[in-house]
């Protein structure tokens, strides 16, 4: 488990270097600026899941409900909600003339809130089922994924910032 904090932490600086490498300075902003609306829109819409999710893991895997549970969390709640984190930044986007000039992110926001999101919510049941090899791989797996396909988007599509956005979003499918 150690080992693999370890790993978790090299492939987060070589991410990070590698973004810096193949974004200019104006794409890296943009980049930056796409994952803190997702982590905003995250914090408030699908953080407040986790203590409910925490104190209940033992019974819905008890009781066999776990599929059930995921399938009514993400289809009446993860898309639904992320949808309307998108429909307030068209709303945002139009009332203040285009000051982000965001329109081109909204698609991620949306698919970053459902696929992330639900990803780090079934990850964390491993974590939480004392499966902390599968928790740790699939961890180690997703930044891996993320630095493969960012890399072999930029060489596909250009040196751009959804180039790598896209790539986030895939990795965690």
């Amino acid at each position: 488990l150690g080992f693999g904090i370890v790993i978790k932490i090299a492939l987060t600086i070589i991410s990070t270097r590698i973004v810096t490498f193949y974004l200019d300075y104006e794409d890296y902003a943009f980049y930056v600026l796409a994952i803190s609306i997702y982590n905003f829109f995250s914090l408030v819409t699908i953080s407040p899941l986790g203590p409910y999710i925490l104190t209940n893991a033992s019974n819905f895997f008890n009781q066999k409900t776990l599929y059930s549970f995921y399938s009514k969390l993400f289809f009446r709640y993860i898309i639904p909600v992320s949808i309307l984190c998108g429909i307030i930044l068209l709303l945002y986007n139009m009332i203040w003339r285009n000051s982000l000039n965001i329109m081109y992110l909204i698609p991620s926001i949306i698919l970053l809130l459902i696929f992330k999101s639900s990803h780090e919510i079934i990850n964390q049941y491993f974590n939480l089922l004392k499966k902390n090899v599968l928790f740790v791989s699939l961890t180690v797996t997703t930044l891996f994924l993320n630095i493969l396909f960012g890399v072999l988007f930029i060489k596909i599509f250009g040196n751009n910032f959804l180039s790598w956005l896209y790539s986030f979003v895939i990795s965690n499918i």
